[in-house]
């Protein structure tokens, strides 16, 4: 985990380009998604119901580190984009149908500064 390697202050970490876009989301969100799911079934017909969890908002992977490194105190890691490939079949851009689950009224409430911050601080903890 790249906070880990921060954490660690290793002298540099090789990654790809980085372009690959995510929808990242913290798990606490995640938890209060599946419980407004499960809260609202008794509400629908019975039937098959596919729900996609995210925040509707896609970061690149190069975008996250970079956060992530201005984030962890002392990080003077050297990051090395491009110096590994993709791998095979690398999916680029993946995103989340949330309409479904924001049509329950449900919305991310942390955002993912606040996730990244919470994250940190407990890996800084342990």
């Amino acid at each position: 985990m790249i906070v880990d390697h921060l954490l660690n202050k290793e002298t540099s970490i090789q990654l790809t380009e980085g372009l690959q876009k995510r929808d990242f989301i913290y798990i606490d969100d995640v938890v209060d998604a599946f419980d407004r799911i499960l809260n609202s079934s008794v509400q629908r017909e019975p039937g098959y119901f596919s729900f996609e969890v995210g925040s509707g908002k896609t970061i690149s992977i190069r975008e996250i580190v970079e956060m992530i490194t201005t984030m962890v105190p002392g990080s003077l890691t050297v990051l090395k984009w491009g110096a590994l490939p993709y791998r095979a079949n690398e999916v680029m851009n993946s995103s989340v149908d949330f309409k479904p689950l924001f049509a329950l009224g449900w919305r991310p409430k942390i955002s993912l500064e606040d996730g990244l911050a919470r994250m940190i601080s407990e890996e800084i903890r342990s």
